[in-house]
């Protein structure tokens, strides 16, 4: 399975010169596709969002790091939305890292 993720500012946050405020992250290799998505709040009372989305994005691919690292893939056996297929290298999941499109 192939990841890829897109971040658009919109037409509002052209307008008034706000920056996307959303982030997301993705990663695939032949044992593992993760994505994480997060949505920034808007609204002007929010003026660090994008910074919160993308500080939310990298702590969600930190946790994930850790959590696929260390779980027993028979937790997962048999659910559905779930695959493992044997690793060709035991690290790589334990060891993806985001590109600068990620930050």
């Amino acid at each position: 399975m192939k990841a890829f993720h897109v971040r658009h500012i919109g037409a509002s946050h052209i307008a008034t010169g706000k920056p996307c405020q959303d982030a997301a992250f993705s990663f695939s290799s032949p044992e593992l596709t993760l994505a994480v998505v997060c949505d920034g709040h808007g609204g002007d009372r929010y003026f660090r969002s994008d910074a919160g989305s993308r500080l939310a994005t990298e702590a969600v691919r930190d946790c994930l790091r850790e959590f696929v690292a260390g779980v027993d893939e028979a937790v997962f056996a048999g659910l559905p939305l779930t695959r493992r297929s044997a690793p060709s290298d035991p690290t790589a999941a334990a060891n993806f890292r985001p590109t600068a499109a990620d930050r």
